[in-house]
């Protein structure tokens, strides 16, 4: 158990500390200490402000979830690890990721609030496994690891994504272009258009074959498809606006990697 807590700890620490330094590199607007508010028992905490102590709780407690989730990597149902070591790495990395090189990165980086139907999407991939668990426990008793490691690397590919496009990546459809924006064509976007995307999309859909969940790795499959595709290509026409001819060369010298979208 002191392995996992060590792997929870050591999150929080990279979390905070990455924090910190960019709050010394950007040095956002500071608060004042009227304008905090009070939250949980009447403190400082979880009152929505982009403290260092939301920060250290918001990680700590991410990561306290990816230790427990690595746990249970050896017992009888493993798949309950998978989900939470990758729900707890995604949501910490995803903050860290934006708070390296966003001016305006906040706790909503965590992407804890992320959707409706991404809430929808997590829950449902719980309760089929429970209840498969409960209907066919000898399938849940199947160790899935090699789709964990795959599910593991499409989070490495997002990741790697959001690092190499750094000010340029942002979590929504840009439709102004912002002076810092550049077309990011080097690393990993040098031969793959929206790795991040490519990134989640395996992250999410591994994560259901690691699970054993037949059901929701279809649907993930579908929804996930549907969702892409629209959304690069609204984006791809924002991006022509942005760059015109450049990116026009861009895109027929680089490809998706997420299935059916060219």
């Amino acid at each position: 158990m002191g392995l996992q807590l060590l792997h929870g700890n050591w999150l929080t620490l990279v979390t905070v500390y990455l924090a910190v330094q960019s709050t010394e590199r950007y040095s956002p607007p500071e608060i004042s200490p009227s304008r905090l508010g009070l939250g949980f028992l009447n403190l400082k905490w979880f009152n929505g402000q982009h403290t260092q102590q939301n920060i250290a709780l918001y990680s700590s407690g991410l990561g306290l979830l990816s230790g427990f989730g690595l746990s249970l990597f050896q017992t009888r149902y493993p798949g309950f690890g998978y989900y939470f070591f990758l729900l707890g790495f995604f949501h910490t990395f995803e903050y860290i990721s934006t708070v390296m090189f966003k001016a305006d990165a906040g706790l909503h980086s965590f992407l804890l609030n992320h959707s409706p139907e991404y809430h929808t999407a997590m829950i449902a991939t719980l309760v089929e496994y429970l209840c498969e668990l409960y209907l066919f426990p000898s399938l849940k008793q199947l160790n899935f690891f090699f789709f964990f490691l795959l599910s593991f690397g499409g989070q490495l590919m997002r990741t790697s994504a959001m690092w190499t496009a750094g000010v340029s990546f942002d979590h929504h459809v840009q439709y102004e272009k912002k002076s810092d924006h550049t077309l990011v064509t080097n690393g990993i976007y040098q031969y793959l258009r929206h790795p991040s995307y490519t990134g989640f999309y395996y992250w999410a859909t591994f994560l259901q074959i690691a699970l054993g969940n037949p059901i929701c790795f279809v649907a993930f499959c579908y929804v996930l498809y549907k969702y892409f595709e629209d959304r690069i290509e609204e984006e791809e026409q924002m991006l022509i606006q942005f760059f015109g001819d450049d990116y026009v060369q861009y895109k027929k010298r680089s490809f998706v990697l997420i299935p059916g979208i060219p």
